[in-house]
């Protein structure tokens, strides 16, 4: 029973560290001048037509719709207008997954007899428990048009829920779209900016 409590408490302590927020990253180009860029439009990337099945899972229409969608609406937001024939800024993004161990040592198991006569404790194996969960990463940049130059990026990082339905992964996408683009654009005197 006091293993089964404490395989309980490890599984409610490991889920609290996977549903935290979402790791935010920005980096930009101290030199660039963000007040000219007023239009934009989106670098066409070809879908991959060969590479590991995750990857072939991570970079599809379903998502690609997803995530341009939210960065439109963010850039719309901040003022920016979709223009394909004089863009300022051309944007693009990435889309990666890695798969992480976390792991658990409860230490040693003990325990005992106190029945008739003479009693017995034993002390077991220490007890390990391994969870394997997925970390997504979605990688926004925006490039000057004019040098070709990358001028700002900004990522997020957090917990795949592979059980997501629709609407669950499109909440998401624009969770961490809005987050990222939340820095954008940035103060020049910007103390939050980290690399990414």
């Amino acid at each position: 029973m006091k293993q089964l409590l404490n395989r309980a408490i490890v599984l409610l302590l490991f889920a609290a560290a996977c549903s935290g927020s979402l790791k935010i990253r920005h980096d930009f180009d101290d030199d660039a001048d963000f007040s000219g860029y007023k239009t934009y439009d989106w670098i066409e990337q070809p879908m991959p037509t060969t590479g590991s099945a995750q990857s072939a899972k991570m970079r599809n229409d379903l998502l690609d719709k997803r995530v341009k969608a939210a960065v439109d609406k963010q850039l719309a937001a901040k003022g920016l207008i979709h223009d394909s024939a004089n863009p300022a800024l051309k944007v693009t993004y990435f889309t990666g997954v890695d798969e992480k161990l976390q792991v658990f040592d409860r230490g040693y198991s003990y325990g005992g007899y106190y029945g008739a006569r003479h009693g017995y404790v034993g002390m077991g194996v220490p007890a390990v428990d391994v969870y394997q969960y997925k970390v997504g990463t979605l990688i926004i940049d925006l490039i000057d048009s004019k040098t070709k130059k990358l001028v700002w990026r900004g990522s997020a990082e957090g917990v795949v829920d592979e059980d997501a339905d629709a609407a669950e992964r499109e909440q998401k996408v624009n969770e961490a779209v809005s987050k990222i683009l939340a820095a954008y654009p940035p103060s020049v005197k910007s103390s939050d900016k980290s690399p990414g």
